[in-house]
């Protein structure tokens, strides 16, 4: 969910939610909130989501750009570690997962990622895990 939806849900200021994700992202190393939910579902920092099969199931491209997103890569990152031949194109494969998936943003893509049993803890959390 958004920082804004986060705080009134913890009853927070938005200021405050904000802090604590940029304490989260330094302490773990990743730069954006669906590496976060990686780490923190490798970490057991968060209860794992109980496992289902995928709706529609997935092609290699879509694995690929899955672990690409739960390991912090950039869009352009993505597209080029999973050599396709443009960023639209990239794009437009995340745009059709979420939508096979019901997914609302990038986040909750790697929780369902978790959920579908596509991610796991076998490729780490791609940050660097200040303890």
């Amino acid at each position: 969910m958004s920082t804004a939806k986060a705080a009134v849900e913890l009853s927070r200021a938005v200021g405050t939610v904000s802090a604590a994700l940029t304490s989260a992202h330094r302490r773990i190393g990743v730069r954006h909130r669906h590496a976060l939910v990686h780490a923190c579902y490798v970490l057991e920092l968060v209860p794992r989501p109980d496992t289902a099969p995928p709706p529609g199931g997935t092609d290699a491209d879509e694995v690929q750009i899955l672990w690409r997103l739960a390991l912090d890569d950039t869009y352009l990152q993505i597209t080029h570690n999973c050599g396709l031949s443009s960023l639209d194109i990239m794009k437009q494969k995340i745009h059709a997962l979420r939508s096979r998936w019901g997914a609302q943003n990038d986040p909750h893509l790697i929780t369902l990622g978790w959920r579908y049993g596509v991610l796991n803890t076998s490729r780490g959390t791609g940050g660097h895990h200040i303890k």
